[in-house]
C-alpha cells in the first residue's frame, strides 16, 4: 500500500458520521463474498494495513479514550463496583479484611478495564478472552468469599450497647444501643441505598426516553400535554412532596419509597431527552436517513437516541446520587423506610440524639453514604467531561 493510499484511509477513519446512515460510505463486498455494505463507515474497528492501525471514530469510542485516561473516572469506577458488590452480597463484607480484599480486586478489575494494554489485548485476541482477563479479579475474591462466614446485623448483645474502642480488630465501629455490630450494619445499609438509587433512576431513565422521546420526536399537541405536565411536577418540591405522599402510604417499604421518587424525578430527564431529540432531528444525517426511506421507529432507534442519551446518562448518573441523598434525609425525618430496613439514613436518625455522647453512631453511616455520593457526582462529570467534545 502506498503511503498516499494508507493517508486516505487513516483520514476517511477520522471522519465521524454521527447517525452514520446505512446508505452512506457503503463499503464494496469483500474479496470471500461477504457484503459488508451498510455496516457503517469505511475503516474497521481493528483493522491493520501497512503497520498502521486504522479505528473507527464514533462518539463512544472517542469517550472511552477519554475516560479511561481521566484518574477520577477511574478512582470513581473502582468504588462504584465495590458498593455494588457490597450491595448485591452484604456478608462476606461484614468482615472488613474481606472487604479490603474486595477493594483490591474491583481496583484491580478497573485498573485493567483501563489500560492501554487491555485495549490492544483486545484487538488482538478479541473481547471475551479480555473480558475473562479483566473479571479474574473479582470472580477469584467472589470464589474465596464463598468460604467466609459472615456476621448478621441482628445478633445483640445489651452488654456492649453504644461502646466503642478504636482499633478494635474485631469490631472496628463499635456497637449501636442495642449492642449490635455497627460495622456490619453500616454494610448491609449499602444494599437499601444502591438499590433504591439504582432502581428510581433506572426507570425513570426508560420513562424520559420514552416520553421525552415522543415529545421531541412528534411535537404539536403530544409535545404540549407532556410538557405541560411535566411542568407540574417541576412545581413540586420533591422532600415536601415525598413527606405528604409517604404520609399517606401504610406501610414504606422499599418499593413503596422508590415508586415515590419515580414519581417525582422523571421531569428533568425527559426534558433533557426532548431536548436532544429536537435538536438531532433537524440533522443532515437524520434528513438522508427520511429521505432513504426510513420509517420513525428506525431512524429515533438508529440516529437519534444513540447521539442524543449522552446528556441523560450524564444527569442520570449523577441522579443517583441525589436519590440516594433523598431517600436518607426522608427516612432521617422519619417518612422513609421503616424498621427493620436497615438504611443509612435510619442509622443517622437513631444517632441524633446520641451525637456527643456517642458520635460513631453518627459518623460512619454519614462517612459511608458521603462517599456513596460523591462518586456518583464525580463519574457524572466524568462522563460529561468525556462526551461533549467542546469540553476536550
Amino acid at each position: 500500500m502506498t503511503d498516499e493510499r494508507r493517508d486516505e484511509k487513516i483520514l476517511s477513519a477520522a471522519v465521524r458520521q454521527d447517525g452514520r446512515p446505512d446508505e452512506v460510505f457503503q463499503e464494496a463486498p469483500t474479496p470471500g463474498g461477504k457484503d459488508t455494505r451498510g455496516e457503517g463507515a469505511v475503516a474497521a474497528t481493528a483493522a491493520i494495513e501497512g503497520g498502521v492501525a486504522v479505528y473507527e471514530a464514533s462518539l463512544w469510542g472517542d469517550a472511552w479514550r477519554e475516560l479511561r485516561k481521566n484518574p477520577l473516572f477511574v478512582i470513581s469506577s473502582i468504588f462504584l463496583v465495590y458498593f455494588i458488590l457490597m450491595a448485591a452480597w452484604p456478608p462476606p463484607f461484614s468482615r472488613w479484611p474481606v472487604a479490603l480484599a474486595g477493594l483490591g480486586a474491583c481496583a484491580a478489575t478497573v485498573l485493567l478495564v483501563t489500560s492501554r494494554w487491555m485495549s490492544a489485548f483486545t484487538r488482538r485476541r478479541g473481547r471475551l478472552l479480555a473480558a475473562a482477563i479483566c473479571l479474574a479479579p473479582v470472580i477469584v475474591f467472589l470464589l474465596y468469599a464463598t468460604t467466609v462466614e459472615g456476621q448478621s446485623p441482628k445478633d445483640a448483645d445489651l452488654a456492649n450497647s453504644v461502646q466503642f474502642e478504636w482499633g478494635s480488630f474485631d469490631h472496628p465501629f463499635g456497637f449501636d444501643i442495642q449492642g449490635r455490630d455497627y460495622y456490619t450494619r453500616v454494610v448491609y445499609g449499602a444494599r437499601v441505598s444502591v438499590v433504591i438509587g439504582l432502581l428510581v433512576v433506572g426507570v425513570d431513565v426508560v420513562i424520559a426516553i420514552i416520553l421525552g422521546g415522543f415529545a421531541g420526536f412528534y411535537a404539536g399537541k403530544s409535545d404540549a400535554v407532556i410538557s405541560r405536565t411535566a411542568d407540574i411536577f417541576f412545581a413540586l418540591p420533591v422532600t415536601l412532596a415525598g413527606i405528604v405522599f409517604l404520609n399517606v402510604v401504610g406501610e414504606r417499604g422499599l418499593l413503596q419509597v422508590s415508586a415515590v421518587l419515580i414519581f417525582l424525578g422523571w421531569p428533568t430527564l425527559m426534558r433533557l431527552m426532548r431536548s436532544s431529540v429536537l435538536s438531532g432531528k433537524e440533522s443532515d444525517y437524520v434528513q438522508a436517513a427520511r429521505a432513504l426511506g426510513a420509517n420513525d421507529l428506525r431512524i429515533m432507534r438508529v440516529h437519534i437516541l444513540p447521539n442524543g442519551i449522552a446528556p441523560v446518562i450524564v444527569y442520570a448518573t449523577i441522579s443517583v446520587g441525589i436519590i440516594i441523598s433523598a431517600e436518607a434525609a426522608l427516612s432521617f425525618l422519619g417518612v422513609g423506610l421503616q424498621l427493620p430496613a436497615i438504611s443509612w439514613g435510619l442509622m443517622i436518625s437513631d444517632a441524633q440524639n446520641r451525637i456527643t455522647t456517642s458520635p460513631h453512631l453518627l459518623a460512619f453511616p454519614a462517612l459511608y453514604l458521603s462517599i456513596v455520593v460523591l462518586v456518583f457526582i464525580i463519574l457524572g462529570d466524568a462522563l460529561r467531561d468525556a462526551l461533549d467534545p467542546r469540553l476536550r
